[in-house]
């Protein structure tokens, strides 16, 4: 019986196996039976609708190119400098929105009772008066802001671009209490403050030139390029510095060890009555592989390479008189008069540095002007040539005050000499400014020096009033606890001379602290 089992055909038994080596042919199989299959293509990537992320990681993608990414650090590296790049950035479909800004909290203590919350150019009280011999101390939160910039993507070789910051200084003109309205606290000056723009304004960059339409920084000084290094807040004595409405042409033209800058704009003009708009030009010249790092106030830090620039500003102002003098005739007549300013900045990394390393960086920045007409161009200037008319044969020049009365001016523009003559204040003003880096990269130092002169002083009624020149000096540092936090301290003096001789001093001690986002 086992016998006949054996000899029994197997069912289902499996094929024998083959011999190493062997080659399995099946004619009646398909010939890619036995062939390996096809890889199937992984799928493609799906780009995400919204993302977020920092302009450095869109650029690292490719996401947006290297011009793209400069750009923006020019349109938000004066809040927040070297960090815009780690800036939180929304990617919509390619539309590009980034959030900057940062929370500053400032203690401030002053010898005189002088200024608000920063001195910019405004007059030390005299030593004979109640101001001038009393301190002051205040707490601010007002100089925190926020901004965002919106870029779209590119159409061919075409970018567009628009930037808008705020901050909380609105209301109040140059920060005086007074100046708001009579119905206004100090608690309510300092803990609701008003919001205010800065800069609001669109850019299109194309191959051939810029375009950009909007308030930002006046061409004249190159603000923000060359304010120094500082805890008080900018606008310093002698200190070109401000922002316009404006439409500006320019043209970068970059090689590899030397960048030229050109740009032209027509100016919101000073006065809306002269009919025409300010015109304001400039140029300079870059060394992008000489760099050094510096600050703007002490928010705005980043690398910078050395530079050199002139600028200019040319205005017209109209002075309407609404009678002759010594006539009894109502028909009004009108002083033309020509303002205009020349401004050379520079920044020297004395001793350069790198994107890779702070420390020991030593860079200088200063800056010299001249102008007629110009005190706009600064912040608070008047030099008390405002208060100088006390002429009675002469119709006042109307100010500011008046605004919307044919032939106003703002306060500082112009004013009647002590023999009856319509003049121009003529302005000499400098600033200049040092600041180095510990070798931990941290920490910083910072001395700056700032002076302006009004020229024709003497030729002013009140000299009493009137300043001849002033003087600003400051020194501190300031410290970056982590990424986002920064301190500083300074100490600064302001030392006014009036045109009679008096001599007016204010110290002050300024802490201030930032929160960057």
């Amino acid at each position: 019986m086992l016998v006949g089992l054996l000899a029994a055909p197997m069912v289902n038994a499996a094929p024998p196996a083959s011999p190493p080596g062997a080659v399995i042919t099946n004619p009646a199989a398909s010939p890619s039976t036995f062939l390996p299959a096809e890889p199937v293509p992984a799928p493609a990537p799906v780009k995400p609708l919204i993302e977020l992320t920092t302009l450095k990681l869109l650029r690292a993608k490719g996401v947006i190119t290297e011009a793209e990414y400069e750009s923006a650090l020019r349109d938000v590296g004066d809040s927040a400098g070297g960090r815009a790049g780690d800036g939180a950035t929304v990617n919509v479909a390619g539309w590009k929105t980034t959030l900057y800004g940062f929370v500053q909290t400032d203690f401030m203590w002053d010898s005189t009772q002088s200024f608000n919350e920063y001195p910019g150019n405004s007059a030390v009280a005299r030593p004979d008066t109640y101001a001038g011999t009393h301190p002051r101390f205040e707490v601010a939160i007002r100089h925190s802001r926020f901004g965002f910039r919106f870029a779209p993507p590119a159409v061919g070789s075409i970018r567009t671009s628009g930037t808008m910051e705020l901050d909380f200084q609105g209301g109040a003109g140059s920060g005086s209490i007074a100046s708001t309205s009579a119905t206004l606290s100090e608690a309510g000056f300092f803990t609701s403050p008003v919001l205010r723009i800065r800069h609001a304004y669109a850019k299109v960059e194309t191959p051939i030139v810029d375009v950009l339409f909007g308030q930002t920084w006046n061409l004249y000084g190159f603000a923000p390029n060359y304010v120094p290094a500082i805890v008080v807040w900018a606008g310093l004595p002698g200190e070109v510095y401000g922002r316009n409405v404006q439409l500006r042409v320019s043209k970068t033209i970059k090689t590899e060890y030397v960048d030229v800058e050109l740009a032209v704009a027509a100016m919101r003009p000073t006065q809306r009555d002269s009919a025409v708009p300010e015109g304001q030009a400039a140029a300079r010249i870059l060394f992008p592989k000489w760099t050094g790092w510096r600050s703007g106030s002490i928010s705005g830090t980043a690398l910078a390479p050395a530079s050199i620039g002139v600028s200019g500003t040319v205005r017209q102002l109209v002075v309407g008189v609404p009678y002759p003098v010594g006539s009894a005739s109502q028909s009004a007549s009108s002083y033309f008069l020509t303002g205009s300013g020349l401004a050379v900045s520079a920044h020297i990394p004395v001793i350069p540095g790198s994107k890779e390393d702070k420390s020991n960086s030593l860079s200088l920045v200063a800056e010299g002007a001249i102008g007629k007409s110009v005190n706009d161009q600064y912040t608070g200037l008047t030099g008390g040539v405002a208060n100088a008319t006390t002429i009675t044969s002469l119709p006042p020049v109307t100010t500011g005050s008046n605004f919307g009365t044919s032939g106003v001016i703002d306060s500082g523009l112009a004013a009647f000499d002590s023999s009856g003559k319509l003049i121009q204040p003529q302005w000499l003003t400098c600033v200049a400014g040092l600041e180095y880096y510990f070798p931990s990269g941290r920490v910083a130092l910072f001395g700056t020096w700032g002076h302006s002169q009004l020229q024709n002083a003497a030729a002013f009624a009140s000299p009493a009033k009137v300043r001849n020149h002033s003087n600003f000096y400051d020194g501190g540092f300031f410290v970056d606890v982590t990424q986002q936090i920064r301190a500083g301290l300074d100490y600064s003096r302001i030392v006014d001379v009036y045109q009679d001789g008096v001599t007016a001093v204010n110290d002050r001690v300024q802490a201030s602290a930032y929160f960057f986002f």
